[in-house]
Order: structure tokens, then C-alpha cells, then sequence
């Protein structure tokens, strides 16, 4: 088994702020994100990663949901261009600790993607369209699967 890589990024301190869209607003105990995301970073070093940690930014609130500005796959990275407005500097801090491990390729406006929107399994990766994913995107991963033997499947999310 070869190495395991986890990067993650540190909650912003105006995390309160991040987007939500089928949760009612609640107030977030920040301190107490903190100490939850290093049991999590603990947790990942328990089962053997390497865990790299990203700084977290006041400016992005939802910068912690470092799985939503990547794809990550055995033989690329797939930066993310983001839907909601507000998360779209986020891939490129992202960046260079991925480009460290994999050849990155970038999914451009106007086409956008939000990593939680896609679940990879085995070969296909399944793209669901949403309020932060665009059929354009789509088709823009459907040319960077095509150089890897991959197949994709979209499905259509609630907005």
C-alpha cells in the first residue's frame, strides 16, 4: 500500500458566515469547531496519513470543506471551479499542496463544479447537477475523462 496523503484546511474564524442551503442558520461554536477538526487531523494520523495543514482564511467562511475545490483522483487533481461566488479564490490556495502530489487540471467559469456534488467509484465518476454544479462543467470533465479511460454519470440534484 503506498503512502496516504490528507490535506485539510484549518476552520476560518467567520465560519458562521459559510453558505447553507438545507440547514436552518444556527450559530457555530468556532472554539469548538477548532478543537474538532484536531481530533479529525488526530484521527487521520491514527490511521496513517500524513496530514498537511492548509491556514485557514477570515475571509472564506467555508473554507474547511477543503473536499468541495477538488476532485481527487489516482492520476490527477481536478480543481474545482466553484458555483457559489463567495467560495471561488478557494481551489487556488488548495493548489499548490495538491500539485505537490498530482498533475493538476482546472475546470474554468463558465462551467462550475463543486467537489461535493461528485462521488468517484472504481472508474466512473458521477456528477450531479445542482444550484453549485453546471452541465457545462459536465462536459468539461467529460474531456478530461475521456484521456483516462474514466466514464461519467450526471444526475440532477435539487438547486
Amino acid at each position: 500500500m503506498g503512502s496516504l496523503t490528507a490535506i485539510t484546511r484549518l476552520p476560518s474564524p467567520s465560519m458562521d458566515s459559510a453558505v447553507r442551503t438545507f440547514v436552518a442558520h444556527e450559530r457555530i461554536d468556532v472554539a469548538k469547531v477548532l478543537l474538532q477538526h484536531a481530533s479529525y487531523r488526530a484521527a487521520l494520523e491514527a490511521a496513517g496519513a500524513s496530514v498537511v495543514v492548509i491556514d485557514a482564511d477570515p475571509g472564506s467562511p467555508d473554507c474547511v470543506f477543503i473536499e468541495d475545490t477538488a476532485i481527487v483522483l489516482d492520476e490527477l487533481a481536478i480543481l474545482c471551479s466553484m458555483g457559489a461566488p463567495s467560495r471561488r479564490s478557494e481551489p487556488a490556495v488548495v493548489e499548490p499542496a495538491l500539485a505537490k502530489l498530482r498533475k493538476i487540471v482546472r475546470v474554468e467559469l463558465p462551467a462550475t463544479i463543486d467537489g461535493g456534488d461528485v462521488i468517484v467509484t472504481g472508474r466512473t465518476i458521477l456528477v450531479g447537477q445542482s444550484g453549485r454544479t453546471n452541465s457545462a462543467a459536465s462536459v468539461h470533465t467529460d474531456s478530461i475523462q475521456a484521456t483516462m479511460s474514466c466514464s461519467r454519470r450526471s444526475s440532477f440534484a435539487p438547486p
